[in-house]
């Protein structure tokens, strides 16, 4: 009984000193070619949502996309970043999928 108290105990401490935010956009738009005004058939991005939770010395990192195909009508939702950070002393250690750009 007394660990069950602990485990809920964790979780209030956990909840309350943690951080959640999140930031994301829709935008709903239409391509077409401008002489015979046919769709255009390839997939744009048409929401994305990241999330950030960081508790401690701690963050989990998702960022995700949903496209859409006009012309196949169809529907992809994107997991395009999911990765967890740690920030010991020495320095950062990332574990999971990320995307890191290089040059310009």
């Amino acid at each position: 009984m007394n660990f069950k108290y602990l485990l809920y105990f964790l979780i209030l401490i956990n909840v309350v000193f943690a951080q959640f935010q999140y930031s994301g956009q829709a935008q709903l738009s239409y391509s077409s070619f401008l002489d015979n005004h046919k769709m255009v058939s390839k997939p744009f991005r048409m929401m994305k949502l990241d999330c950030y939770y960081t508790f401690a010395n701690i963050d989990v990192v998702s960022r995700n996309a949903l496209e859409y195909n006009w012309s196949a009508k169809e529907y992809k939702y994107d997991i395009r970043e999911f990765y967890l950070s740690w920030y010991p002393m020495f320095g950062e250690v990332r574990i999971g999928n990320q995307i890191i750009p290089l040059g310009m």
